[in-house]
């Protein structure tokens, strides 16, 4: 039994070590794409100047100055779409990686003869989400909200599900309508489903998703109020819920995970 756990757990490193760059690059990323942000809104401030004093009429052998500007933008989108593509890779590869890591402790804890029901969720690799990832595009945060999210955050990555939950209710009440309540509403979901208190926890993701229905959160916290409310033993309205994942986000991998959460209950 030994060497049985010590082969899982060389196993579960693996997984983990696999994924150490990835985590690194999304914090890149989220770097890079306020940049990139930055530097098209500069851009397109230079276009309205070039073309409002007339330089644009004047041109030289590389082109005119509002030509070079185009080309510019061309290249920032592409490398907008690049960084995108990439970003999506890293999660997809984080997320793999903590289902591999989910089901090695499920497994162990079976083989050992334990308790399978007192397995928590598993911890996700790379942390869970920072304020830029839930923060809708083209957005600017204040210091102090961008501060108090990520304490929450923080209080919900470290298992301190209680804290999270007072901490995302302040953050409600101080920014109310903000462009990261549905964010704070679907994390504090989260921790309420930590505590075990999936009635609650199944309203908060229905309020994320109601307030954001096509933002950033919303497939997830679709997708996590379809998981509540079977494990509330509500079936049928879990088994609709899901399925309108992947009728709204088909192209989303929420809807891949909703099929899969179906297929565990059984929908017709």
């Amino acid at each position: 039994m030994f060497k049985l756990r010590r082969t899982l757990f060389s196993l579960a490193m693996i997984t983990t070590a696999s994924v150490v760059v990835a985590q690194d690059n999304t914090r890149n990323l989220a770097d890079i794409r306020t940049e990139l942000g930055y530097l098209s809104s500069q851009i397109q401030g230079l276009r309205a100047e070039l073309v409002d004093s007339g330089a644009a009429q004047s041109t030289t052998a590389s082109g005119s100055p509002l030509m070079r500007v185009d080309a510019i933008e061309n290249e920032l989108r592409t490398l907008t779409g690049q960084m995108e593509e990439l970003q999506y890779r890293i999660e997809q590869i984080a997320k793999d990686a903590t289902n591999r890591v989910g089901d090695l402790e499920f497994r162990l804890t079976e083989l050992e003869g334990g308790d399978i029901t007192a397995v928590g969720k598993t911890r996700p690799i790379g942390g869970i989400a920072t304020a830029q990832g839930d923060v809708p595009d083209g957005v600017e945060l204040t210091v102090v909200e961008q501060s108090d999210y990520e304490l929450a955050l923080a209080s919900l990555n470290d298992g301190a599900f209680a804290q999270a939950v007072d901490q995302f209710d302040t953050f409600i009440a101080s920014f109310p309508g903000g462009p990261l309540t549905a964010g704070a509403q679907f994390h504090k979901g989260e921790a309420l489903g930590g505590l075990g208190d999936w009635k609650s926890a199944g309203r908060s993701f229905l309020d994320s998703f109601s307030s954001a229905p096509n933002g950033k959160t919303a497939p997830k916290a679709l997708f996590n109020l379809g998981v509540s409310l079977g494990k509330l033993g509500k079936t049928n309205e879990a088994c609709q819920t899901l399925n309108e994942v992947g009728a709204r986000f088909p192209t989303d991998a929420f809807a891949t995970d909703a099929r899969s959460e179906m297929t565990k209950l059984g929908c017709s």
